[in-house]
């Protein structure tokens, strides 16, 4: 994937997760035009594992890439609470930092994930995992959301010509 599909400040902010460690998934909008249905989307949405290991590396790679304090995050035990949302920025460049997705766990998404990376044109790759296509389309059909059941209909649509 190029890394120029994303904002410089989210590119900073995925090779940072990832130099820290950080269990995350690439989901939402931009899983879905990864996964073939290009469409438009307000954010980015990476949907990191909830472990307190993981909230740690998250928290300080937050730290890291704000340069000390992280708006909406006072503490890396506030990444442990139910169903967090963390945003960052303005649409379209918009990040959410999510903590749980329906219909899926992120332990039974991780074996499934597609192991991506951005590549640039000056360095080296930045790792970036993507949710896989069954767990992405289990997620759209359980949220049920209009746009979710579209990113369906497309998606499966899509599956003869993927499998030919």
């Amino acid at each position: 994937m190029r890394a120029d599909h994303f904002s410089p400040d989210v590119q900073a902010l995925v090779e940072t997760l990832a130099s820290h460690g950080v269990r995350f998934l690439l989901v939402g909008g931009e899983a879905v035009i990864y996964h073939g249905y290009p469409r438009l989307t307000g954010d980015v949405d990476f949907w990191y594992e909830q472990t307190a290991d993981n909230a740690a590396r998250l928290f300080a790679a937050l730290r890291e890439f704000w340069g000390g304090r992280v708006p909406g995050v006072a503490a890396e035990h506030e990444l442990l609470e139910p169903k967090v949302v963390v945003q960052f920025g303005r649409p379209p460049h918009r990040v959410d930092l999510i903590s749980a997705i329906d219909g899926v766990t992120f332990e039974e998404a991780w074996p499934h994930r597609v192991d991506e990376s951005l590549e640039r044109a000056d360095g080296p790759r930045i790792p970036l995992p993507v949710i896989g296509l069954a767990d992405l389309l289990k997620n759209k059909r359980v949220s049920g959301r209009h746009k979710d059941l579209d990113d369906v209909e497309h998606l499966e649509s899509l599956l003869p010509r993927r499998n030919a």
